[in-house]
């Protein structure tokens, strides 16, 4: 049986989620049934960057259960042309070759204007090393980080030299997919995909944060009493060991993305934690899982998808 996913008109993190993986879920409880799967871009005109590692992971992860690959359909139209350049800008189709089939060449009729130079995809293997991993994004973003990424620039009183907190954000962020996730991981940035907002995205297929949690903190969770049973409480539980025992950490990324007007999603196999600048006090306090306005409108549940997804839009 052929099974045909339509992908909305635009490709949002919330259409990702709320649409997409249900979808999914069901092929891969049917698995024995579907033979050909087709994810159809035919009436799709804008995909959003932070979507681009979420869906390359996922196709690792349907080749990887299903035997097969999945087939993108893009049409040979004058949006299609549109959609194409733009992925083709962002490294996505070339990674996208792995894990996917294209129903046509996805290498033709490009439409549209070149994007941002600020942008695109990078790919990481497990056994990568801090050091690869920090020269990857020195030579991705360094180049722009005078034009863009100016005010996050910092002068480190230990050392003297100026770092900028955007690109060491990056690398903690594919540091912890390695070292926490046990996975390979993609990452995404685009400066101005909208209009003065930087977007990062990182995504891999490991443990997630509970798992990882309980096998690296288990000794301090039994001292602290706490219980530690779900996602959206390791995030939680994680976020703020990492505070005292780290310089630059989780806490860090989070505390600086929303006192800049910025947004972190989080998702770790089964949740998702959105945070906003209006929960800043709680976040600094320590008491988001106090706030019962703080659960229901920013923890999501049953939303399935393996590994852990770090999404960032930072006003710049």
């Amino acid at each position: 049986m052929k099974k045909i996913i339509y992908i909305n008109d635009y490709l949002s993190s919330s259409e990702f989620y709320g649409s997409i993986l249900p979808e999914i879920q069901i092929v891969l409880k049917y698995y024995d049934k579907v033979d050909e799967l087709i994810f159809d871009f035919s009436g799709t005109n804008k995909v959003e960057p932070n979507v681009i590692p979420n869906f390359l992971c996922l196709g690792k992860v349907i080749k990887s259960l299903l035997g097969y690959k999945a087939i993108i359909r893009i049409p040979d139209t004058y949006e299609g042309g549109k959609l194409k350049n733009y992925l083709y800008q962002m490294k996505f189709l070339g990674l996208a070759k792995e894990s996917f089939d294209f129903e046509s060449d996805p290498y033709t009729g490009f439409e549209g204007k070149a994007i941002d130079p600020l942008c695109g995809t990078v790919y990481f293997e497990q056994a990568i090393t801090d050091d690869e991993i920090g020269f990857v994004f020195d030579n991705m973003v360094a180049p722009f980080a005078d034009k863009y990424l100016k005010k996050y620039n910092e002068l480190k009183l230990d050392n003297g030299q100026i770092e900028n907190n955007v690109i060491n954000l990056l690398k903690e962020l594919a540091a912890n997919a390695k070292d926490h996730g046990k996975s390979y991981s993609y990452a995404s940035i685009h400066a101005k995909y909208s209009l003065h907002t930087i977007f990062i995205a990182i995504s891999d297929s490991g443990v997630g944060f509970l798992k990882s949690c309980i096998e690296e903190h288990l000794e301090e969770i039994k001292q602290s009493g706490l219980d530690i049973r779900n996602e959206a409480a390791a995030i939680m539980y994680c976020i703020y060991i990492r505070k005292t025992s780290k310089k630059f950490g989780l806490y860090a990324v989070i505390k600086d993305t929303i006192n800049s007007g910025g947004t972190v999603r989080i998702h770790s196999n089964n949740s998702q934690l959105i945070f906003t600048p209006r929960i800043i006090k709680n976040f600094e306090n320590g008491t988001l899982l106090e706030d019962s306005s703080f659960k229901k409108y920013n923890i999501k549940n049953d939303l399935k998808f393996s590994g852990t997804h770090i999404e960032i839009e930072v006003p710049f």
